[in-house]
């Protein structure tokens, strides 16, 4: 196994330095953020070498320079020509390079560029010769790992995306472009990946640090190793109609949902109840047998949802409880917006 370096990829999961602190072992170093906003609170915080994981745009630039000025290592990815030409006409700050890594698709068809494409090695050439930037290698997101179920699936899906990423490092190193990056990952891919990883350098390990009832859905945690939960409490009994109101609505877990039986999420020791929908503030929970008893969920006792998407969860509130039990032990003031 040559695996060099560990990323963490925060992508609206965990955006708490303090969270950075425990995943990065105290190092502080080498992880992945999908917002300069997140970015720049990483490192004014005392993170450093940080991949901004989303395709850069040229009105970007200007905070890019600035990080860049600001950090020993700060790394933007891109999959477009057009963007390429107009950086390698930009110059950096004062001793410094663009460090630049080449976005691929290796199957998720979201953005990327496809290895061994025409317009995937000029790119690397351009990046490479040009003054300006520094070709700092590879970077690509095993997404379409969210659609598979399971370890086997799981791990097919990484072992493709391994085998494509080395073979476009190769294709580079043949012609005399060093590499020095090639990372690859996702949450299900890192949950279950292949037994040997030799030519990678980075694991993007994905949102692993909470989980959520996506990823227990399709394998790649069960849900005890779900580790945030938004805590709700009945607001009122609709006895004519079967169900209960939580002052949970859709501003507290977002719209986003899964395909029953998960649907929004589960609640904690409550697997009759289900969220049946959401408004901006409330939820309706109804019972998954059809009769509810309200006597077990009197107005002001609370429950515990756990989210299906824990990364979008997380983005809707402005701070969050650590819990040993059932005690509060710190708070975590997660950076926001873009």
């Amino acid at each position: 196994m040559t695996i060099l370096k560990f990323l963490l990829l925060c992508l609206l999961n965990f955006e708490h330095r303090e969270a950075g602190y425990y995943m990065t072992g105290g190092l502080q170093k080498q992880i992945v953020v999908s917002t300069l906003a997140e970015a720049t609170f990483f490192a004014d915080g005392g993170f450093d070498d940080i991949v901004y994981a989303v395709p850069i745009s040229l009105p970007k630039m200007a905070a890019v320079r600035e990080l860049t000025t600001q950090l020993e290592a700060f790394h933007i990815v891109s999959d477009s020509m057009d963007v390429l030409k107009e950086i390698t006409k930009l110059e950096p700050p004062c001793g410094k390079q663009w460090s630049m890594l080449l976005m691929l698709d290796v199957g998720y068809n979201r953005c990327g560029l496809q290895p061994l494409s025409t317009t995937a090695l000029e790119m690397a050439r351009i990046m490479d010769s040009c003054d300006a930037i520094c070709f700092s290698g590879l970077y690509t997101h095993c997404g379409q790992s969210y659609n598979c179920t399971g370890p086997d699936e799981h791990i097919k899906i990484a072992t493709h995306a391994r085998d494509e990423a080395v073979k476009f490092a190769k294709k580079l190193e043949a012609e005399g472009i060093a590499c020095p990056c090639v990372g690859i990952g996702s949450t299900p891919s890192c949950s279950h990946n292949p037994s040997e990883m030799t030519g990678l350098t980075e694991y993007h390990p994905g949102n692993y640090v909470f989980y959520d009832m996506q990823q227990a859905g399709i394998g790649s945690c069960s849900e005890s190793d779900i580790s945030v939960s938004v805590l709700t409490t009945v607001l009122s009994h609709k006895l004519d109609g079967g169900h209960m109101v939580i002052d949970c609505g859709w501003t507290a877990t977002s719209k986003q949902y899964g395909d029953e039986p998960i649907g929004h999420g589960h609640f904690i020791g409550e697997p009759d109840l289900k969220v049946r929908s959401l408004s901006q503030e409330v939820g309706i929970v109804s019972s998954r047998r059809g009769h509810l008893d309200f006597s077990k969920y009197p107005v002001g006792s609370t429950l515990q949802l756990l989210p299906y998407h824990s990364c979008a969860t997380s983005a809707m509130h402005p701070v969050h409880y650590v819990c040993d039990g059932d005690m509060v032990v710190d708070e975590w003031t997660p950076v926001r917006g873009w």
